[in-house]
């Protein structure tokens, strides 16, 4: 979960076990309110391996794992 506003806010990539997504802050009618995007799925239980690295200004609020 995110802030995410019509401009001005910075991305993120979020890679786990060695695939990155990118999470732009910047939403179409978004007014700087939170937002939620999927950084990853994988079907089966293990060890993840995650990192994230991001560019300009951007607000995490919350992030879920789910088992």
């Amino acid at each position: 979960v995110f802030k995410a506003n019509s401009n001005g806010m910075g991305s993120i990539n979020v890679t786990v076990n060695g695939k990155t997504t990118k999470v732009n802050g910047n939403k179409q009618y978004t007014w700087g309110g939170p937002d939620a995007e999927l950084g990853y799925y994988q079907d089966t239980t293990g060890d993840l391996d995650v990192s994230i690295t991001g560019s300009g200004s951007f607000t995490i609020w919350g992030i879920g794992l789910i088992k």
